[in-house]
């Protein structure tokens, strides 16, 4: 299961972008 640990961090990476966005377009709002 060690090679999925790269892609398990850039997938929490990749949603907390999405997250931070939505904040960000929410509070532009």
């Amino acid at each position: 299961v060690l090679y999925l640990q790269p892609q398990k961090d850039f997938f929490c990476k990749f949603i907390e972008n999405i997250e931070m966005t939505a904040r960000i377009k929410l509070d532009t709002n």
